[in-house]
């Protein structure tokens, strides 16, 4: 797992978020305050991106919902069956 700040790289607010509540994944920050929105289409927060191995999107998902939610839990399943399978 990833994360995206979309604020400039010179915003630490997520950096500090994930210390706070100790989260050990990797936490990225965008160059440029329009680099998500430019080359992800991110319309707002939270925007939940799937991207496979080859860097394709799978599944975008805007805001928070238990729907949005189930379409990610299948979306990965799906991908880790094809994974499973292409062995």
């Amino acid at each position: 797992m990833v994360t995206l700040n979309t604020m400039p790289s010179g915003d630490s607010t997520g950096k500090l978020m994930m210390a706070k509540k100790g989260y050990k994944f990797t936490h990225l920050t965008t160059p440029e305050s329009g680099w998500a929105r430019n080359n992800y289409q991110f319309e707002g927060a939270p925007t939940t991106v799937l991207v496979d191995a080859d860097g394709k999107v799978i599944l975008r998902h805007l805001g928070y919902s238990l729907e949005g939610i189930r379409a990610m839990d299948q979306a990965i399943a799906h991908l880790l069956e094809s994974a499973r399978a292409n062995r």
